[in-house]
Formats: C-alpha cells, structure tokens, sequence
C-alpha cells in the first residue's frame, strides 16, 4: 500500500521531527528520481502494521515554520500621503510639485512656497503660530475663500506671502513668500495674539490645574512664546478653557433628562427626578430641581447606619444660581454616608419640602415606611416644617455650633459663657445640664430664656438611645460641603459627575474593605473609644448591689445597670459604647466587652451598609438618543462680577486662617490664654518682660549684684 510522502525538502524536515511519530516505518530519504512516476510514493512494510501510520502522524509534521515573520510584520508602515501619489490621478503632479506640511513644534517652524495644507483653517493656524514665533504682526491685503494674501504690519518690511486654494477645491498651498525681516523688530504685545489662540496653546495646563493664577499664565507665556499678554485677558482664557472642559452651563441643563436615564439603567434600583416648569407657549421647559440618590446608597443606608440624617444646602458659584441640598447619614465606623443629593433654584420651604417629599418616596419605594426619623441641621429656614410635613414622627436635632454662634450675634459671648455653652452642650446626663444652666443664668437670664425657645435637641443627654449617636453638630455634613466646594462654580452636569465619582470611588473602597471582615468584628472607630475607655476604667471601682446592678465609682459614683446596658453618666446610652463605669463592671465579672457594644460598630452592620456598590456609567458622548424634552437653565442668574468663592462669614465669627480669639491653654485646657500665660502653673500669671540686650559692660555695686535694672515705680532703690 502506498502512503504520501512529502517532497525532498519537506523530507528531510520531516526526518528532524522523526522523534513526534508514533512508530512510523515509513522511509525519510526519497531519491530524486525524474523518470519515476510513483517518486511521491513508497512501499510500507510488508506485515501492514504500519498501514493506519499517516493518520496517527501529527498534522504538525506537516507544517513549515516561517521563521521571522513576525519581525517582518513589525517593520511594515502604514502608508503615507506622499506614498500614494502613483499618477493615478489629475492631481499627484501637483502635489508631487509641493510638500505637505508635516506638524512642527512652536520654535521651529519653517514656511516655504508649494508648503501644502490640508485646509484654509490649518494654513491659518500655521501661519499664525509662524508670525507670533518670529515676533511680527500682519496685514491682510486679500482673504476670501480662494486666496490670502497679507504682509508684514510694519512699514518699510518687504516680506510678503501669498496662499490660495489648490485645484481639488480643498487643499492650500502657498503660492509665493518672499522679502525678509530685516528692519522691523520683535514684539513683545503681537496684536494677532487672541483669546482662542491662547486657548489652545495653554489647554493642557488649565486641565491639569483649574485654579492656576493669571499671574503664572503671564510667566509661562513669556518665557516659552515670548510674548506679553495683559492679564485681564487671561481671566476670559480660563472661562473659555473651562467650557471646553467641563461644557457650557446651558448644555449641562440641557443633559439633565438624559443624565437621569442613564443612572436608572446603569445602577438598577436608583432614584433620579429631573422636575421642570413650561413658561408658557412653545418654548422648551424650564429647570425646577433635581434629586438623585444610587441604589447602593439609599439600600447600603437602610440596612447598616444609624437612624440619623443630616441635611444641609451649600450655593452654587456658577453662572446660574442654584442650591446644592444634601442628605447624609454615618456607617458604624462614625464616617459619612451619602444618601441623597439634588438641586433647587432657592433655599425656602417649598425647595425643602420638595426634597423631603423625594426622600420619603425613596424610602417607600424599599419599602420602608418609618417616620421616626432623626434629622440633624443648623436652623434654617423653611426645614423644620419641611420634615414634620413628610416625617411626622421625626426627631429634629439642631447644630450647637451654629446656636452658639446665634448666641454670639446676640451679644453673649466671652470665655465664661463659651465655656458653659459647651459644658452645657456636651452634658450625657441632666445633673450637668442643669447646673451649667444655672451658671449660664446667673451669667445672663436672656441667655437661658434664649436657649429655653430652641425646640430642637441640642444637648446630648436629650438624645434617643435607640439612635446610638452622640453628634450634636453638623460637622460631618460640612465635611461633604467641603468635597464639592471646588466643583460648584461648574456647571451642574459635572457637579454631579464630581459627586458621583467620589461617592463610587468610597464605597468601592469600603465594599473590598467589609468583605474582609468578620460579622462580630469592631470597626476602627468603635475599637479606639474601646480602647480609651478601658483604659479609662482602671480607675473605676465597682459595688455589685445584685440583680445586675452595681455602683461605680469613679470621680463621682454613678449606678450600672449591666442587663439593660445603662449607666447614671448617660455615655453608654447615648454613644452605644459601654463606658468607663460600664467597663468597669464587665471586665470585673470577667465578659467580654463586644457583646455589650451595640450592633451598628459591629463588622454585619458593616458589611450590609457596603454589600453594594455603584456601578460606572459611559461619557455623555455615548448615551442613547431619548424622547426626552431639551431643558433651558433657570432664569436666576449671578449678579455681575466675580463670582465669590469664600463664604460670608459673620461679625462676631473667627476669620478664616487667622488665630482665634479664644486661645485655649495646653496646661489647664482652659480658654483665653495660652500655656505661657497660665495662671494656675508655677509661673506667673503674665510672661516677663523681654529684656534688652546691653551692648556696653554693665556697672556692678560692691556687692557684685547688677545695678543696670531700673527700679520698679514707686519704690526707691535700696543702696548698698
């Protein structure tokens, strides 16, 4: 039975690969015989045990390696213009005359006649940057659609340059450019100069850092084009940057509709509302408020934080006036959790109520119906009835630093009653509270009366325990205020991006963190109070009075009721972290102090709050097309000028990053004095006089004691 062999040369590279057959006889060395026929042919051994061999061969045997042909692949270029101008057409002589303009750096650029151009716009932009590199101005004699024509702007100079429109009626190519520069200068102010072409060149920096001052921008132009620029006209290089960047106000409104659309497909279970208004007529809707909130945000905040939100408004900066209104709540480990945000044209009760109203629609939606709420914010106005309204039950608590600074406006303030305010203010338990009272009202009685009309909650020992939360501030609000202070002079669409970037980013983070944590886990907050308070609690001494109740004693002795997890100074209750009395007990009957701590600080709270995450969303540039109306911006726009960036602050408020008034000692931890000045050290109550360094040799007496010091007025000296 014959078998196909290949040919002499694959033969022989067959013979190198023997060794990958499986026990083929067949011979490898075939004679190259012309007169043979059957040369492609060889008789198998005669037993046919080797018959089914060529299908048992490898089909690898059969392959050639074409070694370097990788190699070749890389060495191929893509083909440029000048490559294809074969004659085939009318138009590669005249092209073949030329030479296509290849992009060079600003400094070395070089124009030449028969310099190709893809356009009229590319021969322009060359030109200028030609014009403002060699520092001289031009003037245009003939532009149209076919030709330009323009020659140096000083008198006198010969140079001279003409361009036209080639015959395939889209290139340009410069036809003549003649003279040279010898009797006109430099300029330092070049008129052709302008705010687009600025633009261009210093887009990249003004990307890269948004709040570059002008007075950089004058540097930098100066030194790399050499070229004077005023700077009034870099302030509208910046504005135009910025709308290159980030897009035109106008727009971003425009893209709201869309914007929400996209959340609701991208992120399954979000809410996004875009409300708008009709003028009147056929003109397209106007913008009324917006309010958003990501399904990982609003199902992480019901199922692992506390049942506390905070809520506050920050002005937008921008070209069309607005306010930012935000709600947020805590995770276990006492950090800030974004829970809903939007924007409404004014601060009142009707922008208020709205937010509200989407709030609780939010909360319904996951089919939570609770009304006992705990709102935390400063008094604004229009938020207590807005909450009441749409949260009955709601517990409203008010920010003690701005009712401090309240009082502060109405004339009391000092040391005394700062220090009161506060005792007051931070008490757990109301034997504290009161007696800071008392000392406020022997201080001022219309400050009592004054705190008596606060209705809201301001004292921690007013607080609910079931909330487990001891802030009695908006602090963590104004944390998130500060997150999107450099984004609210944008416009809005990149606002929210900003917002939703840096919301995405925080939870991813947390999501990896809380897988890797276990359910009985402490978060790092809740071990640090832990830790403090235990150290805290060596002090302590305990009296079991039986049936779970005990008397610790401590600076003052306060009853620890271990089965209901309460103790007389309120700490416990309140922060939801066993105190230094509570401590005291469990580590004296030998428990463990994390089952006494409450569920929030614990790693399964942890972990439902981050068991979701926001997923990303593609660029505005590839969204679908929706049936969605084209929202105007609102008619409320920022007065002329500059916008302000810093926040107005109040008469009787501490400038920004200047030293309070109200230094505190390091010594005493009292306020009004430093430790130098401190009354209660071994020093005295004032800093001694600096003295002055005498040049001359100072006199002594006969005692040797100095007689340079004066002596003090009112006594005489005594002589020696």
């Amino acid at each position: 039975m014959g078998t196909y062999v290949p040919k002499s040369s694959r033969g022989n590279t067959r013979a190198a690969r023997n060794g990958k057959g499986k026990g083929s006889d067949v011979i490898s060395d075939v004679e190259d015989d012309e007169d043979n026929e059957d040369v492609d042919f060889e008789e198998t051994g005669s037993d046919g045990s080797d018959e089914d061999s060529a299908d048992e061969t490898d089909i690898g045997d059969f392959i050639v390696e074409e070694e370097g042909l990788e190699d070749l692949m890389d060495e191929i270029h893509e083909k440029s213009f000048e490559d294809c101008l074969d004659g085939s057409s009318k138009m590669d002589k005249n092209y073949k005359n030329g030479k296509v303009y290849v992009e060079q750096e600003y400094g070395s650029i070089k124009l030449e006649p028969w310099l190709i151009f893809t356009d009229r716009e590319a021969f322009l932009d060359v030109l200028k940057d030609y014009c403002i590199q060699e520092g001289f101005g031009l003037s245009v004699e003939k532009a149209d659609s076919r030709r330009y024509t323009a020659v140096c702007a000083i008198e006198g100079c010969d140079w001279r340059i003409h361009a036209s429109k080639m015959v395939d009626k889209m290139s340009w190519a410069i036809k003549s450019l003649t003279g040279e520069h010898k009797q006109c200068g430099r300029l330092e102010v070049n008129p052709i100069v302008t705010t687009k072409w600025l633009v261009k060149k210093l887009l990249p920096e003004i990307e890269a850092n948004l709040d570059v001052p002008v007075e950089t921008f004058q540097n930098v132009t100066q030194k790399l084009f050499r070229i004077q620029v005023n700077k009034r006209l870099f302030y509208k290089v910046k504005a135009v940057a910025k709308e290159i960047i980030h897009g035109s106000f106008s727009e971003s409104y425009a893209l709201l509709p869309r914007y929400a659309e996209r959340i609701k497909e991208t992120n399954p279970g979000s809410y996004a509302l875009i409300t708008w208004h009709n003028d009147g007529g056929n003109v397209d809707p106007r913008f009324k408020a917006c309010f958003f909130s990501f399904g990982a945000q609003v199902m992480g905040f019901l199922k692992g934080c506390r049942s506390i939100i905070g809520i506050d408004g920050a002005h937008l900066s921008g070209y069309f006036k607005g306010i930012l209104l935000s709600a947020l709540g805590i995770d276990g480990n006492n950090e800030i959790f974004l829970l809903a945000y939007g924007v409404v044209d004014t601060e009142s009760q009707e922008s208020w109520t709205y937010f509200m109203r989407n709030l609780r629609a939010l909360f319904q939606r996951e089919g939570c119906n609770k009304d006992d709420w705990t709102f935390i914010s400063d008094r604004m106005r229009g938020v207590d009835l807005a909450v009441h309204e749409n949260f009955p039950k709601a517990t409203r608590r008010c920010c003690s630093q701005h009712l401090y600074m309240n009082c502060k406006n109405g004339g009391w303030s000092g040391e005394l009653f700062h220090k009161l305010f506060w005792i007051a203010a931070n008490a757990y338990n109301p034997y504290v509270y009161n007696k800071a009272m008392e000392k406020i009202t022997d201080f001022d009685p219309r400050a009592t009366q004054y705190l008596d009309t606060c209705t809201e909650q301001w004292s921690r020992h007013q607080f609910e325990p079931e909330v487990c939360c001891d802030h009695n501030t908006t602090n963590f609000v104004e944390s998130f205020n500060a997150v999107t202070k450099p984004y609210r002079d944008l416009p809005v669409l990149r606002l929210f991006k900003a917002i939703r970037e840096w919301s995405m980013q925080r939870i991813g983070v947390r999501f990896d963190k809380a897988a890797d944590m276990e359910p009985q886990d402490l978060t790092e907050h809740a071990k640090v109070e832990l830790e403090l308070r235990t150290a805290e609690s060596r002090f302590c001494y305990s009296t079991p009075c039986g049936g779970g109740e005990y008397e610790v004693e401590g600076h003052v002795k306060f009853p620890v009721k271990i089965d209901s997890r309460t103790c007389g100074c309120g700490v416990w209750q309140v922060s939801g972290i066993p105190c230094k009395h509570g401590l005291s007990v469990i580590y004296n009957q030998r428990l463990d102090p994390l089952d006494f701590v409450s569920h929030f600080f614990k790693g399964a709270a942890y972990k439902l709050a981050y068991a979701e995450h926001m997923h990303p969303m593609p660029d505005p540039t590839q969204w679908p097309e929706f049936n969605l109306p084209t929202i105007n911006p609102p008619r409320i726009k920022r007065t002329a000028g500059r916008p302000p960036k810093q926040r107005k602050r109040g008469a009787m408020e501490a400038k920004k990053r200047k030293r309070h008034t109200s230094v505190k000692c390091s010594k005493c931890k009292e306020m009004g004095h430093n430790a130098r000045t401190c009354k209660s050290g071994t020093g005295s109550s004032k800093a001694p006089p600096k003295q002055r360094v005498l040049t001359r040799k100072r006199k002594t007496g006969d005692d040797g004691a100095s007689t340079s010091k004066a002596a003090p007025k009112g006594k005489k000296s005594k002589q020696a």
